[in-house]
């Protein structure tokens, strides 16, 4: 009679970098100096702390790191670890990139999770795999990782929108042109005249497209029940009931802010301790480029204090890669910045655009498509993965926001051009820097 067997791990090593060097599928040698510098800083002084944030330049490798630090646990301590990543995109990049370079079998998460399979989730609840999901599977009351062990967030420099979205209400003038209308009727006793005016009317202007305000928050609660009565009504059988009903109850703790075409409801600090799935994990580590020291990462995690890990001056990075930044604006119209980006990405096979907004990513494909750009890519195409864009002889992706974590390195796509910094990625951000001045952050 023949007997299935499972393998079990290995246990024999104290340390990731022992673990990885007895890893036989492994396509690298191991982690660089600086990379092990910083394992071993998180195994001597942050192993047992609850918020870790592990700090590195991009495109130094912070995903091995990260990588290493949750195949130990999960195979030393049989610990359930999730390895969180922005989008489903950089989730599918993530999974290759433990597979095919380090070895690494991970569990990929991402749609609903009605339609997770059923050999995968036995994988993550046995700890016989890591999983790797995005923001939007952790940050959702009915999260399927509430019972995971450690939690790992990559790119949380550029999170703070997925995060605050479970809390967050974005009304929009031709989407929900009633509720939009309704709103500004009510609110109409407590701003001004002009913002009024600028709001009411459908003419844009170039100050208009940059304009940004709060609604004054003690004047919120002379308005504050027939604001609830009118989202109430409207929100019902849609996408934005979920969000709604979590800060209906507290809107006078939220912040209401303006702008030409939105009007966008959210609290400064998300409440994330409120969900189990992140508050139980015994710890949370956060991967960032840029941690910053005025506790911008603290206010978007909803953490007050986070143990921080970062290389000393003589063990820092001194060389990964080389740019070379130009700005065009400086001296170009705007009409000859399409003809040059056009001519630009004509010369390598596939080149990325990175701008502010939506809007803009429409009207630079547009602006592309005159000067005779044909395989123009946008993030529904490449919302899962990049391997068609990598593999296409000439193209031009043309993405908004903050895309952190792509890795197209060698030949993959050697031009990228930045339209615009895309510095702020919603009205909280745009407001803090416009009206607050903290540009600076």
């Amino acid at each position: 009679m023949a007997f299935n067997t499972r393998n079990k791990d290995n246990k024999n090593f104290n340390t990731p970098q022992e673990m990885f060097k007895d890893n036989k599928k492994r396509k690298i040698e191991g982690p660089l100096a600086y990379q092990s510098k910083m394992i071993d800083m998180y195994m001597q002084t942050a192993f047992d702390s609850k918020n870790v944030a592990i700090e590195l330049p991009t495109g130094s490798g912070k995903t091995i790191i990260g990588l290493l630090i949750g195949e130990f646990r999960r195979r030393k301590y049989k610990e359930k670890v999730v390895y969180v990543c922005p989008n489903n995109q950089l989730v599918n990049q993530v999974a290759e990139t433990a597979e095919k370079k380090y070895g690494i079998s991970v569990t990929t998460f991402t749609g609903s999770k009605m339609e997770y399979n059923p050999q995968d989730k036995s994988k993550y609840l046995q700890s016989a795999s890591m999983a790797v999901t995005n923001y939007s599977s952790i940050f959702n009351v009915n999260s399927y990782f509430s019972d995971a062990d450690v939690l790992i967030f990559d790119d949380t420099h550029s999170a703070d929108g997925y995060i605050a979205n479970n809390w967050a209400l974005n009304i929009n003038r031709y989407n929900d042109k009633d509720l939009f209308y309704q709103l500004l009727s009510t609110m109409k006793l407590i701003i001004s005249e002009s913002d009024y005016d600028r709001m009411l009317s459908e003419t844009i202007t170039e100050e208009d497209k940059n304009w940004c305000d709060l609604l004054p928050v003690l004047q919120l609660k002379t308005i504050e029940a027939s604001v609830k009565s009118q989202i109430d009504n409207y929100v019902q059988n849609t996408d934005m009931y979920y969000s709604w009903s979590k800060i209906r109850n507290n809107l006078l703790a939220c912040n209401v802010y303006l702008s030409k075409n939105d009007i966008y409801i959210r609290p400064i600090i998300p409440p994330t301790q409120s969900l189990e799935t992140f508050s139980n994990p015994k710890q949370r580590i956060y991967m960032s480029a840029t941690l910053g020291n005025s506790g911008e990462l603290e206010r978007s995690m909803g953490v007050s204090k986070i143990k921080r890990l970062n290389l000393n001056k003589e063990d820092s990075i001194t060389t990964i890669g080389r740019r070379y930044f130009v700005f065009p604006g400086a001296s170009f119209n705007e009409e000859s910045k399409f003809k040059i980006m056009a001519e630009l990405s004509m010369t390598q096979p596939r080149s990325l655009i990175l701008t502010e907004s939506d809007e803009q990513v429409r009207n630079i494909s547009e602006k592309l498509i005159e000067q005779g750009v044909q395989n123009i890519y946008q993030k529904e195409q490449l919302k899962n993965s990049f391997s068609e864009f990598e593999n296409v002889s000439n193209g031009v992706a043309v993405l908004a926001n903050r895309f952190d974590g792509i890795d197209l390195d060698g030949d993959k796509c050697r031009m990228l051009m930045l339209y615009n910094l895309p510095t702020t990625v919603n009205y909280q951000e745009k407001f803090f820097k416009s009206k607050l001045a903290t540009g600076i952050l």
